[in-house]
């Protein structure tokens, strides 16, 4: 039994059978789960009371800490370098990335220290081809990291839903935990939540670029 698109009221479920929409520009967001995290996320730790020293940035932070965007050239933190890089590059070969004419380079990295109240606006990394985030501290009700829906027109006109889900929903919440490395486009805006903990919430972010490789000559 199907209704007639002109007929309003409400519709007879039992009768009704839902037709399965195709997906279409989707979105890619990766979620990993880093398998040495406990010794990562100690040896940043150690290495957090000296980089403190150094003066920040503002950006997308409303209060708390945000280091120097070069955290990458610093060998200190050359580990967990290493595995958001190797990832990205596994991601980028899921998304057919032209490794042919193009190199995937690590062009920015630095660590988000948001206490009791802080939080990021909503934001995007423009000009980057993939970024994230890898969690490092993560106390409990510090603030899940918030994913918006990239496509703008669907703001003006939210579905009539009973529930939200990751199909009609205008952004979904996810709740990481320590060792989580969230990686997504850089067009794709996003946000973290207020931390209403009484501890700090630690991550590392990070940019990557595509650039053209040059190909030298042999002769």
């Amino acid at each position: 039994m199907t209704r007639d698109a002109g007929t309003q009221g409400n519709s007879d479920q039992s009768a009704q059978t839902a037709l399965q929409p195709q997906g279409i520009f989707q979105t890619p967001l990766w979620i990993r789960r880093v398998v040495d995290f406990e010794a990562r996320n100690a040896e940043i730790m150690s290495h957090l009371p000296a980089l403190q020293q150094q003066d920040g940035e503002q950006r997308s932070n409303m209060g708390g800490w945000h280091s120097r965007s070069q955290l990458h050239l610093d060998e200190r933190l050359a580990p967990i370098r290493k595995i958001i890089g190797t990832t990205c590059v596994q991601c980028a070969i899921a998304m057919d990335f032209n490794f042919d004419a193009y190199d995937l380079v690590l062009n920015e990295m630095w660590i988000n220290v948001n206490g009791p109240g802080h939080s990021n606006k909503a934001h995007i990394h423009a000009g980057s081809f993939l970024s994230g985030a890898y969690y490092v501290q993560v106390p409990e009700n510090s603030g899940n990291i918030e994913i918006y829906d990239p496509v703008i027109a669907r703001v003006a006109s939210p579905y009539p839903v009973r529930t939200q889900s990751v199909s009609n929903a205008n952004y979904v919440a996810h709740k990481c935990a320590a060792g989580d490395l969230v990686i997504f486009p850089g067009w794709l805006q996003h946000g973290v939540q207020m931390n209403e903990s009484d501890a700090d919430r630690i991550s590392i972010s990070f940019n990557m670029v595509h650039r053209p490789r040059t190909h030298q000559s042999t002769e």
